[in-house]
C-alpha cells in the first residue's frame, strides 16, 4: 500500500471538514453506512442504465477519464473526443 506523507494526509483531512460542513459530503473513502452502500449501488446501476440506453439509441455518451483527468465524449462510432 502507498505511503501518504503527513501533509498530503492533512490536506485531505482538512478537505474532508470542509466538504462535510459545507455541503454535507463526506469523501468516497470514508465509511460507509449500509443504507449509503445501497444507495450507491442503486445509484451506479441506473446510472450505467442510462448510458447503456443512449448507446442503444445512437447519442454521444459524456464521460470521465481518471487516467487524463479530463471529460471524454465517446461518439456512437466509437470515436472518442476529448473536451479542454
Amino acid at each position: 500500500m502507498d505511503k501518504i506523507d503527513l501533509s498530503q494526509q492533512e490536506e485531505e483531512q482538512a478537505l474532508a471538514k470542509e466538504m462535510y460542513e459545507t455541503y454535507g459530503l463526506r469523501l468516497v473513502h470514508d465509511e460507509l453506512t449500509p443504507e449509503e452502500k445501497e444507495m450507491d449501488r442503486r445509484m451506479r446501476k441506473a446510472s450505467d442504465m442510462a448510458k447503456e440506453r443512449h448507446r442503444f439509441l445512437g447519442h454521444t455518451i459524456a464521460s470521465y477519464d481518471p487516467e487524463k483527468k479530463k471529460v471524454v465524449l465517446i461518439h456512437p462510432d466509437g470515436r472518442r473526443e476529448y473536451a479542454e
